[in-house]
């Protein structure tokens, strides 16, 4: 469930920021050299980034946590693709009860709180 947080979630987020940010113009990919901006991957990133919502909820539906029977790592970078994907518009809301729940009750432990 790492992996699948990292790179269907925050990769897919990155995706669609990197290729539709005015301040991300020809950074469309990280490192030295420029590359232009693809509003085609901005779409498909978005689109990723919900299918990840959906995948997520589902995991959700009968799990208080994602990957075990307790909170780990893998909620924490969750929490983490869940808020970034604020930066693409893109929101936990009652389309995806489950999730909304799992980021409500991650808000609440002391240890998620800033």
């Amino acid at each position: 469930w790492a992996w699948r947080v990292e790179f269907e979630g925050l990769l897919a987020i990155a995706d669609a920021f990197r290729n539709s940010s005015p301040a991300m113009v020809n950074r469309a990919l990280p490192g030295p050299m420029d590359h232009p901006q693809i509003p085609a991957l901005a779409e498909r990133g978005l689109l990723r980034v919900n299918q990840f919502f959906e995948v997520l909820n589902e995991r959700l539906a009968t799990r208080e946590f994602i990957a075990t029977e307790r909170f780990s790592l893998v909620d924490i970078t969750a929490v983490v693709a869940v808020d970034f994907a604020r930066v693409v518009k893109v929101r936990v809301t009652e389309a995806h009860p489950h999730l909304l729940r799992w980021r409500e009750a991650m808000g609440l432990r002391p240890s998620m709180s800033l």
